[in-house]
């Protein structure tokens, strides 16, 4: 039961917290961040719960037929002769699938501030990404709150 309730306690916070206020003046940018850590920007959010985004950059979208033959066995749920071969990046020294993040919801606080979809990386962080308008890249970074 325990275990339950705590569960059931973090789901309502994450859907709190990533839906987040539809008022864009809800997300602050903090200009006091350590540049020098790599910290790129703090949003303040509604609910007091910043979200710390770093590490922040632009990289190419590849496709699977781009990637060595090390690096197609982590897909290996790709087809080679297949025409849904999937697109992916390289980021901080790995591989990521397209496939694998979530489209954010409209007006939440990642999405105002121009994120388009997210990974999880655990509880307390994720991987962050926004397609950009030619649909050949992506902007990339870390977020943790």
């Amino acid at each position: 039961m325990q275990l339950e309730n705590t569960i059931i306690h973090f789901k309502h916070i994450f859907e709190d917290f990533f839906k987040g206020p539809t008022d864009s003046d809800v997300v602050k940018r903090r200009e006091d961040v350590n540049k020098d850590a790599g910290i790129d920007i703090v949003l303040n959010t509604d609910a007091g719960q910043p979200i710390t985004i770093m590490h922040t950059s632009e990289t190419e979208l590849i496709s699977w037929y781009e990637l060595s033959d090390d690096e197609k066995k982590d897909f290996d749920y790709y087809c080679e002769n297949g025409d849904d071969a999937g697109m992916f990046f390289r980021y901080s020294g790995d591989i990521y699938d397209m496939s694998d993040f979530t489209r954010l919801e409209e007006g939440g606080v990642l999405a105002v501030a121009g994120w388009q979809g997210r990974s999880g990386q655990g509880w307390w962080s994720a991987i962050l990404v926004a397609v950009n308008d030619s649909g050949d890249g992506v902007k990339v970074a870390k977020a943790s709150w």
